[in-house]
């Protein structure tokens, strides 16, 4: 099987795999060796100075100037190590941001519904420290048992509406006592011996 595969090798590649410039060898074992050759690495150094040759060539391309000219904004000492020259600008208030953008999305919403956010009879207010209050009216929840009664009085209307009759009419099946307790009324009738239900059928 081995001396197939070789000259499949062979006949796919165009040389026979027992040459003696192969790249791998087996020994008295059968075990393959792969020959390999280890090229130096870069260091770490010299691959951050080629991002950074890169970095410097694109920003040259997009701004037309040289990264590297004379008024630069940074500086390597005699170490070698990389000072970036910067100024700070003193921050805005978060009130003032916040502010801001509250402007910014008051102009949006009179652009979107024609009216301002500050005309009066809106439902929110600002008090005298800035505070936004949201005026809201609460309307009263129903109770479970209104709810029920609710329920109630619509299942009566299909009541009606399907056997034409109205469920509180006086013959009807049902009654509350004083306390308001439901109580249906129920007629039982005798079971007919399974004899007679067999010869009914």
């Amino acid at each position: 099987m081995l001396s197939e595969v070789k000259a499949l090798y062979a006949q796919k590649y165009g040389e026979s795999v027992d040459d003696e410039d192969r790249d791998f060898e087996y020994d008295a074992d059968g075990t393959l060796w792969i020959k390999s050759i280890t090229m130096p690495t870069r260091s770490d150094q010299e691959k951050l100075e080629d991002s950074l040759a890169e970095v410097k060539r694109l920003y040259e391309q997009k701004y037309g100037e040289s990264v590297d000219n004379d008024k630069e904004d940074f500086e390597y000492d005699d170490d070698g190590t990389l000072w970036i020259k910067s100024g700070t600008a003193p921050t805005r208030p978060v009130q003032e941001k916040l502010e801001v953008m509250l402007a910014e999305v008051k102009d949006l919403y009179e652009q979107k519904y024609g009216k301002s956010v500050d005309s009066d009879g809106e439902d929110f207010e600002y008090d005298e420290d800035g505070t936004l209050w949201v005026r809201s009216i609460t309307m009263p929840a129903r109770s479970n048992q209104e709810k029920l009664e609710d329920l109630l009085a619509e299942v009566k209307v299909l009541y009606k509406q399907k056997y034409g009759e109205s469920v509180d009419d006086e013959g009807r099946d049902f009654e509350y006592d004083e306390d308001g307790t439901l109580w249906v009324k129920s007629i039982t009738m005798p079971s007919r011996p399974n004899q007679e239900k067999l010869e009914d059928m």
